[in-house]
């Protein structure tokens, strides 16, 4: 009775902590987002504010997709191709406006995570690949078994 007393115990406080680095993450996150301006992410500035605006998007979405319960392992395995063909459409987009535009998206999901919503960022992306690319269709190649590989159309729907 005692030991499953200090098992549940020792488990409840590897989850408070867990819960607290967490916290602490988003919080250390969101004080580092400030130091970014609308500016160095590209706003007004022409193609988006070119490579070195686009690595500074990148680092944020590399920072934003550990927080929370971060990523579902699919989105973990599509992450560089994600970050890249999705920064690369909101250029077109939204051209000298982007720099902003994505500030106030990457702001909206800090204020989600540390309102308790833990997989805000990974329903994001979910939300951001059906809108930009549920029209395009994509090759799947399901690599479990290297003997038997799944080929597939993929169009999220």
């Amino acid at each position: 009775m005692l030991r499953k007393e200090t098992r549940r115990a020792n488990e409840l406080l590897r989850k408070r902590k867990e819960d607290l680095l967490s916290i602490e993450s988003i919080l250390e996150t969101r004080h580092a987002m400030k130091r970014y301006s609308p500016e160095a992410s590209g706003q007004g500035k022409a193609r988006s504010g070119g490579v070195a605006a686009r690595r500074l998007r990148y680092e944020v979405l590399d920072k934003m997709a550990k927080l929370g319960i971060g990523l579902t392992p699919s989105q973990k395995n599509d992450w560089a191709w994600f970050r890249e063909a999705w920064d690369e459409k909101m250029c077109d987009e939204h051209a000298q406006e982007w720099g902003g535009t994505f500030s106030q998206w990457m702001q909206t999901n800090l204020d989600d995570l540390s309102d308790g919503v833990a997989n805000a960022f990974s329903m994001f992306v979910y939300d951001e690949t059906k809108r930009q690319f549920s029209k395009t269709p994509m090759l799947v190649v399901q690599s479990n078994d290297p003997e038997q590989v799944a080929v597939a159309v993929w169009v999220i729907t």
